[in-house]
């Protein structure tokens, strides 16, 4: 109406009448997620808790909606963790966190779960020193992209992926029976030593044939 100029009457009450029916739906919404975190639903209670926030609640109503968000978000993550969902799980501490403004306390139990999460579902892998197929590679190649590979790429890790200190790799290897190549054709023996570390994973590295073209102009780096 206000569109095309049209100035409609409201009733006096109007305001209120909104407002208390959008309060309405908002204790509705919230009385629904309680219930569902009560059965366990964590989907279901965050569901309805989104909706809720559509209704523009009142400050002390969105307090106990935050509340409740953080209950379904950490129950939700403990059920991930007891299942093996650690991925999952880690996701819904992480939402916890940014639902409203989280007391000291609560801070601190998501911490502590969060800290679960990953003691139980981080695998330790212990990746080797690179071997090639060819032999004639320029004098130091592998040893710089082993280099490479453990200060650049592997040096900022995602969660749950935790790397055995490469000095461990490399006195390991330098024991007796212990050293050598060919672990990519020796899977038993990747494992093995991978053991010995105290890894989940062993990681062998291979480098194919690398072709280096020199032109003039300006130096440039080539991926491998």
């Amino acid at each position: 109406a206000a569109a095309v100029g049209v100035t409609l009457d409201r009733p006096a009450s109007f305001a209120a009448d909104l407002d208390a029916a959008l309060d309405a739906a908002v204790l509705d919404l919230t009385d629904t997620a309680a219930r569902r975190l009560d059965a366990a639903e964590y989907a279901g209670a965050i569901g309805a808790l989104t909706r809720a926030r559509g209704y523009r609640p009142l400050p002390a109503r969105q307090a106990v909606m935050d509340d409740l968000a953080r209950e379904a978000y950490t129950g939700w993550a403990e059920a991930d963790l007891a299942a093996g969902r650690f991925r999952a799980a880690y996701a819904h501490v992480e939402a916890a966190y940014g639902v409203g403004p989280t007391h000291a306390a609560e801070a601190d139990r998501l911490a502590d779960l969060q800290a679960e999460i990953l003691d139980a579902g981080t695998i330790v892998a212990a990746v080797f020193p690179a071997e090639s197929v060819v032999d004639d590679l320029p004098r130091g190649f592998l040893r710089d992209v082993d280099d490479v590979l453990v200060d650049d790429r592997l040096a900022t890790l995602p969660p749950f992926i935790a790397l055995v200190d490469p000095a461990e790799v490399r006195r390991l290897l330098r024991r007796p029976r212990r050293g050598g190549t060919d672990l990519i054709d020796n899977p038993r023996r990747v494992a093995d030593l991978a053991r010995d570390l105290v890894a989940d994973v062993g990681v062998a590295v291979e480098v194919g044939p690398v072709l280096d073209t020199e032109t003039e102009g300006e130096p440039r780096e080539e991926p491998v």
